[in-house]
Order: structure tokens, then C-alpha cells, then sequence
């Protein structure tokens, strides 16, 4: 007979076999679990417990629970036990919540506690379970610490920050939009953010918001931009506002950042006032000084003892220095402002850079460099302003000869680099420094303050060709090395699909000599009226040049030929294209013209002569004069208040016009109501108001018009004239090559029926629409 189980001893609801399940819970949970009696006195501490308190389970059990705290919990936790065995009203016991514990180091801690009562064999019990959340409570501490700085830098900050929902209600109203719009923020939390906005923006926001929650195409959100708030006293004030879209508990909300540029607005109000008013108050006098010095240096010059004749020179060089130094001044604030405005067309680059060579060739000379131009390019269209990018390389050649040694070298050239072009511009100098190299393209920048006295310039011009190069989407550098030169280089995005390139007719000369200086003298002489030149060295050479291009003026060395006499001369009058055209001999000093009656009965009749070893160029100007303006002399009305520059304008222009002035703008609308002229000048800022007025009133078709004014006319002013020239900028010979090209293609398209051989045939239909950019070569581009 089996023996039957013998029973399992229970023990307070526990086997032996659970109870030790339950102690190996207990000594493996991570948190301390320590039971005290009725007194406080500790009966056991898990090691969890001896983990968060540092004491070992022997050094507790036994003593007093109050040891785990902190004063003054440690002095009343014995009163406070004592109190809930008498009342039953209980602080944690059943409750739980956070408290400091204090461990055996005596360092302080915050953990989580929670009390439970129990019953064990009679006896009452506690049981606390406690956590150590000093992680949790110094990421909490550290959460807050953030919102604390976030809502700290939100009140402080200048600008204001206004957060809104997908409806445009405004959620938060810092303090900087507080002061900014006028508003408390218990004002508009809860309003539509439209409240914040003038008409029409107030109507239209709703509508614009919605749309962006629907499809996403955003006009502020995500991009900024400058617009109008509107204040609780319902005045208005720019401001900038930059727009981000964010996500915050799962609804999509909106932080719109606002500053109030009302001050920035007014200072650069200022500013663009000043810049007009040192355009205007410095650069009117300094016109009529130097068009003064210039005028009596060139007319009487040679009349003049030499010391006088010097410090006139000085007077004239250091005028034009300070003219220089306030245009490129004037300049450079335009460029970094974004005011100066570019023409973009497709240019040739070679064409480009070869004018530019052949326009420094004579000031290359003066330093005895020589010019020259490595690899031009077939083809090389660019699409830039033609004369801003002159302006570039005007700068970099003139460097480039300045600092190059007597006998040296610059060498031009072009490179292609994928989608750009490169150009080079290299010297044979002594390099620039090392130590300055960092600050080249600096304001005011020159390696040596010796140099600004020594190679002149102001220091702004490379920094103002880092500036066009920029405006055109390329790149400027250099290289430098001691004593091997240094070589600038700008990039410029190549054209892939070029358009036709544009090109402008202008009025031109054919000079046939064999002695190449007079030639040269001659030539120069043609140029500085505004035409164009080519010189021809034997009868040959000029035989094809006049079936392959169309002259406006010959000037025919009566000698080309060996035989001694006229029969070049004479045979020009039956070569078709040269027949009717006006003509200037060249003869020995001892010719008598008169007497020769070889002229008439070959039809030769020039209208000057010129003598081939003492050539009187004043003469020469004239007739220029005379056969582009023919035998009408034409009538100019210059509206201008300042009366040295009107009397400078009338020595400058009364060799090929008659020149009448008004002083204000009233005068001036009753003398064309009065008089028809051929030509108006115009001063923007008269006394009256402003010359612009008149530009809507004049039938510029009929009456051509030229600003010559200090302040800058608008794109869109300089569309309805034909050219445009500022004061300093534009000298004496610049402003009478203008008019005087103006008049004559206001001439050459009256006459053009009878005049045919002026302009080639190609030109005709196209005369009045190209005379704004070709009668005045570059001057339709001079404004600034």
C-alpha cells in the first residue's frame, strides 16, 4: 500500500516553492522594494535598494527607515507614521508620489515612492517601492531649461513671432509683435491673422491660405519677402516677413517672423537722397571746371605761356581725378544696391575685347607696353552689357599696362570652360603682394598707398569689376607670382543659342594717304568727331574699300600716285561710289588750288584743302562738321538752370549749332510751344520741377532728345530718349560726338532719298528706330 503525498506546509498563502519564486522577483526587480513594521524599523532592502541607496542590506535591517531621508523629512517621518497608525489619514501610504532619498554618501536624489499596508502573521506591515528618476527628472530639467531659453529668446527677441493654425488664427503674439503692431497679444490670439494686414491683403489672405493647404503652391511660405502690416491704430509700415510651415501635435501651424524696416526704408531714402544730391550739387561744378579747363586747354592752348599752359594741365588732371573718384564712389553704391541697371544683349566676346584693345592702344603707348591678343575666339557670343563689360576690361588693361615695366607686355586672351568663357588679362609686373592679395578686390584697395600717387586710380575699380562680373552670373579671380606677372581672369556664362548680333551704322570716313603719321593724325581727328575710319595707304587699297563699304567723307592725298599729278584724284570721280561724295585734298604747302585747271575740267572740286606737312586740324573739324550737318545749321534748345554749364555747353556745341536756353521748365514748355528745334538738351532737376515732364510732351521722332543731367534717368525715361550723358562722366567731346551724330542722323534720314550714298542701302528702313543706340555709339548707355 502506497504511502499517500505527505500535504505542502502553507504559510501565509505561500508555499516554500512560491515563496522563493517571489524572493527571486524580488532581488531581481529594478526597483528597490524595503518593508518596515509599525515603528519604522527596516526588515528587509532588496538589492535594488542597496543599488539606489549604496548601503548593503546588513547595514539597514534593523534601523530606523527615516535613515533613506533627507531633513526634514528624516526628523518628522517617525510623527507622521505615528499619526496614520491613529488616524488612518495617510500623506503617501496608498498614494505614492516623488521624493527626495538620501544615500549613504549623503548625496541627495529625487525617486519615485509608493507605500502599500499589509498584515503579516498579525503584524502590520509597510512596503515601499521606490525608483531613482534622477534621468528622467534631468531630462525634464533639461526640457525645461530649453522651453525656458526658446521662451526667453521668443519674448526678447526684436522681431516679432506670431504663430498661426490652417485657419490663420493666430495662436501666439510674442511681445516684439506686441510693441510692432500695437496689439496686446490677449488682443489677437484667437483673431484671423488678416487683422495684421491693410487692404487688399486683409481680403484676399483667406483665400490665398486655403489654396496653399490645398495644392502647396506657395507665394510667402517657405520663401520671404517685403510687405505692408497694418498697426491697431490702423497706419501702415513695411516689413519684412519670412513664413515657415511646421507640424505641432499633429496639426499643421505656421510661423510667420516679422520685422518692422520702417527705420532701414527712411535711411535708405536718405541715402538714395544724398547720393542724388552729391550727384547733382558736385557733379554739375565739377563739369563746368572741367569742361572749362578742357575747352580753353584745347582751343587756345598752344596761345597760352607755358607756365600757365602747365597749371592749367595740373588743374585739368586733378579735376578729372576727382571726377573719376566720385562716379566710380556713386557707382559702386548703385552696383551693391542692385539700383544700376543692366541692358543685356548678345555680344561677340572677341569683337568685345578687340575694341578694347584698339581703345587702349594709345594710353599702352604712353607706357610704352605693348597690346596684344592671343587666341580670339570665331565664336564667342555672350549675352551682357556691352559697356559694362568694357568697363571690366578697361579696368584690367589699364592695371595690367600701369604696373608693367617700360618695354613689357600684356598679353589678352579667351578659353573656353564647358558652359563658360574665361578671359585673361596678363602683365609682366612685379606681382602683387602676398599679404595683400586677401584684400585685391577690396574698396580702396591698393598694395602700397605709394601706388595711388605713382599709377593713379581711385582703388574701386576692381571692386567694381568683381560687382558687373558678379551682375552677370560669373566670376572674377587672379594669380599672382613675385616678379612673373600677375593675370586676372573673369568667367562669363557662354550663349549657346546666340540671336543675331546687334550692330549699329554709324556715319564713316575714308582717309587715303601714304604717310602713315599724317594718316594716323588724320584719322584720329575723324574719330574724336564721333565717325568711324579707315585709312587707305595706296590707290589700290582704297579702290576696295570704296566697292566693299559705304563713306560718308573722302580725304585723298592729291599725290598717291607716282606720276606726280592728280590722276588718283581726277579718277575718282568716275569710280560710282566716290562720285558724289564730299571730298578733302591733301596737297604740298605750295599749291595753289585756284590756279589749276586741271580741277575744273575733271569736275575735282574739294571742298578744303589741306596742306600734307602743316594740316590746320580746326579747319578739318569744321568741314567735318559741315558735310555731316550739311549746309543747315541746326537750332539746339538746352534746358539747364546752372549758367556755367550752359555757357560751356554753348563753346562746346556752337561750331555746329545755335544754341537757345531755358533755365526752368515753364520757359522751356513756352520756347517749343514757340519754335520747332532740331534737337533738345535736357537737365532732369530744374528749379520748376523736373525736365522728365518734358519728355512726354517732345516728339522725340521728330525732335531728338539728350539728358545730360547728375541724376541717373530711369530705364524707362532712357527708353523714350535717344541718349542719355552724365555730368562728369561724359566730357566735352563726348557730348558734341553725341549731338553732333544725333543732328546728322536726324539729317541723313530727312535726305536720305537724295543722299543715298551716306548710309548703305541695308540701313534705310531701320534708320529712325536705331538712331536711339547708333547716332551717339556708346552714349545711349552712359546714364548711370
Amino acid at each position: 500500500m502506497s504511502k499517500k503525498p505527505k500535504p505542502k506546509t502553507v504559510r501565509n498563502g505561500f508555499t516554500p516553492e512560491s515563496d522563493s519564486r517571489v524572493r527571486a522577483i524580488v532581488e531581481a526587480v529594478v526597483d528597490g522594494i524595503i518593508t518596515i513594521d509599525s515603528q519604522g524599523v527596516i526588515e528587509t532592502f532588496n538589492p535594488a535598494a542597496e543599488r539606489i541607496f549604496g548601503y548593503d542590506e546588513e547595514e539597514v535591517i534593523g534601523c530606523n527607515v527615516h535613515m533613506l531621508m533627507p531633513s526634514p523629512f528624516r526628523e518628522h517621518h517617525d510623527d507622521y507614521l505615528n499619526n496614520y497608525l491613529q488616524t488612518g489619514k495617510a500623506q503617501i501610504i496608498g498614494i505614492g508620489r516623488e521624493v527626495l532619498g538620501q544615500r549613504k554618501d549623503g548625496s541627495l536624489f529625487p525617486l519615485d515612492l509608493a507605500v502599500t499596508e499589509m498584515q503579516v502573521e498579525g503584524r502590520r506591515m509597510f512596503t515601499g517601492v521606490v525608483r531613482d528618476i534622477s534621468e528622467r527628472k534631468a531630462s525634464e530639467l533639461a526640457l525645461q531649461d530649453r522651453e525656458a531659453r526658446v521662451r526667453a529668446i521668443v519674448d526678447t527677441v526684436v522681431d516679432g513671432i506670431i504663430t498661426i493654425d490652417g485657419k490663420g488664427l493666430i495662436d501666439t503674439f510674442n511681445p516684439a509683435a506686441e510693441r510692432i503692431f500695437g496689439y496686446a497679444a490677449s488682443d489677437v490670439i484667437g483673431s484671423n491673422v488678416s487683422v495684421l494686414m491693410p487692404e487688399p491683403y486683409h481680403s484676399e489672405h483667406d483665400g490665398y491660405l486655403a489654396k496653399f493647404m490645398h495644392t502647396g503652391v506657395a507665394k510667402v511660405i517657405g520663401i520671404g519677402r517685403e510687405v505692408t502690416g497694418r498697426r491697431k491704430n490702423g497706419s501702415t509700415f513695411p516689413m519684412e516677413l519670412a513664413v515657415s510651415e511646421m507640424t505641432v501635435d499633429g496639426r499643421r501651424m505656421f510661423t510667420g517672423v516679422v520685422r518692422d524696416i520702417t527705420e532701414r526704408k527712411r535711411m535708405e531714402r536718405q541715402k538714395d537722397e544724398f547720393i542724388a544730391t552729391v550727384s547733382h550739387e558736385l557733379r554739375t561744378p565739377l563739369t563746368a571746371i572741367g569742361g572749362a579747363l578742357g575747352l580753353v586747354l584745347g582751343k587756345h592752348g598752344g596761345e597760352l605761356p607755358e607756365v600757365v599752359h602747365k597749371m592749367l594741365k595740373v588743374a585739368y588732371r586733378n579735376c578729372d581725378r576727382l571726377t573719376l573718384l566720385i562716379n566710380d564712389i556713386l557707382e559702386i553704391e548703385k552696383l551693391e544696391s542692385g539700383s544700376l541697371k543692366f541692358e543685356l544683349e548678345d555680344q561677340d566676346l572677341t569683337t568685345l575685347i578687340q575694341r578694347s584693345l584698339e581703345d587702349h592702344k594709345e594710353f599702352a603707348g604712353k607706357y610704352q607696353v605693348d597690346l596684344h591678343f592671343a587666341n580670339p575666339l570665331p565664336k564667342s557670343c555672350v549675352h551682357v552689357d556691352e559697356r559694362r563689360i568694357h568697363q571690366v576690361m578697361s579696368n584690367l588693361i589699364s592695371n595690367a599696362v600701369k604696373y608693367s615695366p617700360r618695354g613689357g607686355q600684356v598679353d589678352v586672351a579667351i578659353s573656353c570652360l564647358k558652359s563658360k568663357l574665361r578671359v585673361h588679362v596678363k602683365d609682366q609686373g612685379k606681382g602683387i603682394p602676398e599679404e595683400f592679395q586677401c584684400r585685391v578686390f577690396d574698396r580702396f584697395s591698393q598694395a602700397d598707398s605709394s601706388d595711388t600717387r605713382a599709377q593713379g586710380g581711385t582703388g574701386l575699380g576692381l571692386s567694381i569689376a568683381k560687382a558687373i562680373v558678379e551682375q552677370h552670373g560669373g566670376e572674377i579671380g587672379f594669380t599672382s607670382k613675385a616678379n612673373k606677372g600677375t593675370e586676372f581672369f573673369f568667367d562669363l556664362p557662354v550663349r549657346l543659342t546666340p540671336k543675331p548680333l546687334k550692330t549699329s551704322p554709324h556715319p564713316c570716313a575714308l582717309v587715303c594717304e601714304m604717310d602713315k603719321d599724317l594718316a594716323d593724325l588724320l584719322a584720329k581727328a575723324v574719330q574724336a568727331e564721333g565717325l568711324c575710319c579707315d585709312v587707305a595707304s595706296d590707290a589700290a587699297s582704297a579702290v576696295r574699300l570704296l566697292s566693299e563699304n559705304s563713306y560718308c567723307l573722302l580725304v585723298v592725298d592729291s599725290t598717291m600716285t607716282d606720276d606726280g599729278g592728280f590722276t588718283f584724284l581726277r579718277s575718282l570721280r568716275h569710280v560710282d561710289p566716290a562720285s558724289q561724295l564730299p571730298l578733302v585734298a591733301i596737297a604740298e604747302d605750295n599749291y595753289h588750288s585756284e590756279a589749276d585747271s586741271r580741277l575744273e575740267i575733271d569736275g575735282v572740286a574739294p571742298l578744303a584743302w589741306l596742306s600734307s606737312t602743316h594740316p590746320k586740324l580746326n579747319e578739318f573739324r569744321a568741314i567735318l562738321h559741315r558735310v555731316l550737318l550739311k549746309q543747315t545749321r541746326p537750332s539746339i534748345l538746352h534746358v539747364e538752370d546752372d549758367p556755367d554749364l550752359v555757357q560751356i555747353a554753348r563753346s562746346v556745341l556752337e561750331e555746329i549749332a545755335d544754341i537757345h536756353q531755358a533755365g526752368a521748365l515753364e520757359q522751356a514748355r513756352r520756347m517749343l510751344q514757340e519754335k520747332s528745334y532740331d534737337l533738345v538738351l535736357l537737365d532732369l532737376e530744374l528749379p520748376d520741377g523736373s525736365g522728365a515732364e518734358l519728355v512726354d510732351e517732345i516728339n522725340t521722332d521728330e525732335t531728338p532728345v539728350v539728358i545730360f543731367s547728375s541724376y541717373p534717368a530711369t530705364p524707362q525715361l532712357s527708353s523714350k530718349v535717344q541718349a542719355t550723358l552724365t555730368k562728369t562722366v561724359a566730357d566735352n567731346a563726348k557730348l558734341r560726338m553725341t549731338v553732333r551724330n544725333l543732328l546728322s542722323t536726324q539729317d541723313q534720314a530727312g535726305d536720305f532719298a537724295t543722299e543715298a550714298n551716306m548710309l548703305p542701302a541695308a540701313d534705310v528702313n531701320g534708320l529712325t528706330d536705331s538712331a536711339r543706340s547708333a547716332a551717339a555709339g556708346d552714349a545711349s548707355q552712359d546714364g548711370h
